[in-house]
């Protein structure tokens, strides 16, 4: 199922940036219809149908159809229907493909994806695939520093309100690690915490034991980081870990998070790590990543094509 059509209702007047996001509708093979006469519009499917409107007009004709709809904010227009938005938009420039393919997810009860890295993808976890992760924290090595959980059936049925209360209401929180074959390989993400009196995005990470010692842990949070910065336009971010998870607490403090104060956590004694500083840390660590392939690559041809007197000196 694929959005592919999108129906705009609006006041405001085509200009640069409505044009260019029509465009970029269109190259990705979503067809779109600007304020277009009530009886000249084809029958559309309700699966794959999205209405963008800020008139009563074209608020009734996507009740009256049956299509999920996004609303622009105005006073006395907003929360006039017993059919509520997606959600609200600011201005036809604020909005992009992504974010309107994400909206019409969300009227789907579809999972996001959140990022793909060299060989991950984060995305939203489906309820479909929440037994596959209940086998992975069902492990024995994975119940030292989590809590027991209960029957499948109970924890799906959190899970399912997790799905409505914290993706759908925050567009974020704790996502599944897929492999580029789409395996399930654990999970890791943000939610709120509150820590120092204050409110931070926490840091969540486990990986499934045989896939364990690959870097997956770190590439999944390198791409949360991104994420925080990118999206949520955060800076800071704090992991409280188990004080006997050594492999977590090297993971973290690898990628620069500091040791801070002693907690109690899911009746484990544990520690917060804190970074202050996720923008400066990518830069750094991606400048670092270069200067090390860099390096890299050099040996590689050194290697290939040494200097003949130095190569027979120390073959020797």
């Amino acid at each position: 199922m694929n959005l592919q059509h999108i129906i705009f209702f609006t006041s405001e007047a085509l200009n640069d940036a409505s044009c260019d996001l029509l465009e970029n509708l269109q190259c990705m093979d979503i067809e779109t219809f600007w304020n277009p006469l009530l009886n000249k519009i084809p029958k559309l499917p309700e699966q794959s149908t999205l209405v963008v409107s800020d008139t009563m007009d074209g608020i009734e004709f996507a009740i009256r159809h049956h299509f999920p709809y996004i609303e622009k904010w105005k006073e006395g227009l907003a929360s006039s229907f017993l059919k509520k938005p997606v959600c609200y938009y600011d201005a036809i420039a604020s909005l992009h493909p992504g974010y309107l393919i994400n909206q019409w997810k969300r009227a789907h009860h579809l999972p996001l994806l959140i990022a793909q890295t060299n060989r991950l993808i984060l995305k939203e976890l489906p309820a479909k695939d929440y037994a596959k992760l209940y086998a992975i924290r069902q492990m024995p090595s994975m119940g030292k520093y989590l809590p027991a959980l209960n029957s499948l059936e109970t924890e799906l049925e959190k899970h399912i309100h997790y799905i409505t209360y914290q993706y759908e209401f925050f567009d974020y929180g704790i996502w599944g690690v897929y492999d580029k074959n789409d395996i399930l390989i654990g999970q890791a993400g943000i939610q709120n915490c509150e820590y120092q009196n204050e409110t931070w995005l926490e840091l969540s990470y486990l990986i499934s034991p045989q896939f364990q010692r690959n870097g997956y842990a770190t590439e999944a949070i390198l791409a949360i980081y991104e994420y925080a910065v990118k999206e949520l336009e955060q800076n800071r971010m704090v992991a409280i870990i188990a004080n006997q998870n050594l492999a977590s607490i090297r993971t973290a403090m690898n990628l620069g998070m500091k040791k801070r104060e002693v907690t109690e956590h899911l009746g484990f004694p544990c520690h917060y790590y804190v970074i202050n500083d996720i923008k400066d840390f990518l830069t750094r660590y991606k400048r670092e990543q270069k200067r090390v392939q860099a390096a890299k690559s050099a040996y590689r041809n050194a290697m290939k094509h040494p200097v003949q007197e130095v190569y027979s000196r120390y073959r020797k």
